[in-house]
């Protein structure tokens, strides 16, 4: 009996010295791998963000140049695959952005995407003639995917935990005649 109250005597007196120990292991292993997902999470939404930023600008700058003045000429549209493989690409980083983005840039987002879907329809439509070509009606679309896509930086800053300056995300836009007016008169 007395080798038994050894042992525990020995557990008692010897035992919270590990104890503590693998305890401070355990919380040190546990706050680390929480600081390395915090920043492999923040660094994934980046890169989200960017090519969101990027495919954006590509999909609008079509939609912009190419489309408007297919309208603006009154010549067929381009072929469904040329815009196609943009949106396919523009939806494929929609998906990653909705998967890692916080709750206000997967609103954000979906807001550009409704408007990309609302070029998309119209082009479309015009395509198989039953909307007539207007570049009133697309400039009206391209303003909505600029003054969306101007928002998405902000929100995305917010998310990522940058200060963001408000006053950049403001887009002006013009009427074609307002343009043309505000346009430097030429030699002659």
């Amino acid at each position: 009996m007395r080798a038994d109250f050894a042992w525990w005597e020995s557990v008692l007196q010897n035992g919270p010295a590990p104890l503590t120990g693998l305890i401070g292991v355990l919380i040190g292993a546990f706050l680390t791998t929480r600081g390395q997902s915090k920043a492999w999470l923040k660094d994934q939404r980046l890169l989200a963000y960017r090519d969101f930023i990027i495919a954006t600008n590509d999909v609008i700058d079509f939609f912009a140049a190419t489309i408007r003045a297919a309208a603006r000429m009154q010549r067929a549209l381009p072929e469904a695959s040329e815009w196609g493989e943009k949106l396919a690409t523009f939806l494929a980083i929609y998906q990653v952005v909705h998967l890692v983005g916080g709750p206000a840039v997967v609103n954000r987002a979906g807001d550009m995407k409704n408007a990309i879907d609302e070029a998309a329809m119209l082009v479309a439509e015009s395509a198989t003639g039953s909307l007539p070509y207007s570049t009133t009606q697309w400039d009206a679309v391209i303003a909505r995917l600029r003054e969306v896509q101007a928002q998405f930086p902000f929100i995305a800053r917010q998310d990522l935990g940058s200060r963001a300056r408000r006053e950049r995300t403001e887009v002006t836009t013009w009427t074609p005649a307002e343009l043309r007016a505000r346009l430097p008169e030429g030699p002659g």
